[in-house]
């Protein structure tokens, strides 16, 4: 499951390279603003949780729920669909 963590952040890497010519700066305040303090909070806790001891059971049963849980899947789709 921790595959799928890794993921997420490679993808969302991916999708902002087409990106960099863009302006960086957006107000947090907005929708857009908010959405995007979201996602960046998401790879941070990936890249914590990367570093992390994963093989606890009560960690792998969290991990397996992570990865069959229907929003990330959505999430995940809608990445797939700004990088393909």
């Amino acid at each position: 499951m921790i595959y799928v963590l890794v993921e997420v952040v490679k993808n969302i890497k991916s999708a902002m390279e087409p990106m960099n010519d863009i302006e960086t700066t957006t107000d947090c305040r907005s929708e857009e603003g908010i959405t995007v303090g979201l996602i960046d909070g998401m790879m941070a806790i990936a890249r914590v949780l990367v570093k992390r001891n994963l093989s606890g059971k009560a960690t792998r049963e969290a991990l397996r729920d992570f990865g069959e849980d229907e929003d990330i899947h959505t999430l995940m789709r809608r990445v797939g669909e700004i990088t393909d």
